[in-house]
This record gives C-alpha cells, structure tokens and sequence, in this order.
C-alpha cells in the first residue's frame, strides 16, 4: 500500500542508511559561517574572538530539526577538530530564564571538557554560591526583622485559632505560624529594599550585593568563562 504524503515530508531532510541526504542550502549557509567565523578567530585580536552567528532552526514536527542540528554539530568537528559543540534543545523546560540557560551551558561543557571547563568558569561557579548565601542572609533578614517583633503575638494567634482543630491542634498551630510570618516577611519589604538596608550596614559585601542587584554581574563571568575556554580548547 502507497504511503500517504505527510506535511512534514516537504522539504525535509532524511538519513538513509546512516547518510544525511537534502538541506543542501542550511548545510552551505551554516558551512559559510562556520568559515568566516573560524577566519576571524585565528585573524583578530583577543578582544574580538567572539563573533556569535545564531541559527533558529524552526519547523513542524518530524521535519528532522533535531537532524539538521546534528549534521552541524559534525560539520564543525570536521572543519574545527578542536571546537566544541553543545546541542541544547530550546524546549527543554530546565530553561527559564537567563541564569537557567547559562547553568545548562556550563553543565553540558563540563561533560565534555571537565578539567578546563571547571578552571575556565570557576569565577561563574564561585559566582552562584556566592549569590545563594547572599539571598539566605537577605531572607533570614526579613525573617529576623517581622518575626522576632511580633513573635509572642504571631504563638497566642496561632494557638487560639487551632483550638477548633483537636487532636490536630499542634499541626494547626505549627502551619498558622507559617502561614502569619510568610506574611510578616512580605511585610518586612520588598527584596531590593531589603538588600539595600543589608549593605549599607556591611551584611553584604559589594560582589554579594551587586550579584543581587544586577544579572549582568553573573553574565559578565560566564562569558569571561567562555573566554577563557576558547584559549585552552
């Protein structure tokens, strides 16, 4: 019986018997940037070695995106032994923001080269812990700040309103606290002003306070790291 002809069939790409055969025009466009970018890199100052060219491949469902990528990936080890390639899928749902993106990135080059990339982006590693004790002081700052005020009237709260509850009472009582001081902590401020009150009395260093305040203090080590792999790669 005669297959029918599927949308995705048009145009695509296929791999018969381990060939990739089609997507001539995508292959010679990515092979032509793969080119220019190689000669600026060996060409140019140290300032310059970044010279990103960015493909969005795009298409219905079975239209061997996910292939196309691949024969990119072996071109590249073909004209460039020494460069390594990560495929990292968009739709993968770990990615959801900048920071997310960025961590993938690292995770996946250190699969490939664990020693250098480790060395490289060590700064951006140190980067992220420092960032996580930074947020675990700003949130044990808003805890201090509203539940130590009101702590004995947050406990009588709590206590007369899980009577009702019987023999639960104590589990009431323990998630009635919970609930009043999630809200005291809203009330304490918001978390820039917070941050702000922190370090201006000495509870935030600068690295640790301009990694809360800006995104770009984190962005700048990653790509510092990527630098510095480039030179050990």
């Amino acid at each position: 019986m005669k297959r029918r002809l599927r949308i995705g069939d048009v145009g695509k790409s296929q791999t018969i018997r381990g060939q990739f055969v089609g997507r001539e025009k995508e292959l010679a466009l990515f092979e032509d940037s793969l080119g220019k970018t190689c000669r600026l890199t060996e060409n140019s100052s140290e300032d310059e070695w970044l010279y990103p060219h960015v493909f969005l491949v795009v298409g219905l469902g079975g239209m061997s995106k996910s292939t196309l990528v691949d024969e990119f990936l072996k071109l590249t080890e073909k004209k460039r032994p020494k460069t390594l390639g990560l495929k990292i899928d968009g739709e993968n749902p770990a990615i959801v923001d900048d920071d997310s993106f960025m961590r993938i990135v690292v995770d996946h080059l250190l699969k490939l080269e664990p020693h250098n990339t480790e060395r490289a982006f060590k700064p951006y590693l140190d980067a992220i812990l420092t960032r996580k004790e930074a947020r675990r002081k700003v949130d044990e700052e808003q805890r201090q700040e509203r539940e130590g005020e009101y702590e004995s009237v947050v406990n009588a709260f709590a206590k007369v309103v899980s009577l009702p509850a019987g023999p639960i009472a104590p589990v009431a009582e323990e998630a009635v606290k919970a609930t009043v001081h999630r809200g005291a902590r809203f009330l304490a401020g918001t978390f820039d002003e917070v941050v702000n009150r922190l370090h201006k009395r000495g509870g935030l260093d600068l690295d640790e306070y301009e990694l809360l305040k800006d995104n770009r203090a984190l962005t700048e080590r990653f790509v510092e790291g990527l630098e510095e792999l480039s030179k050990n790669t």
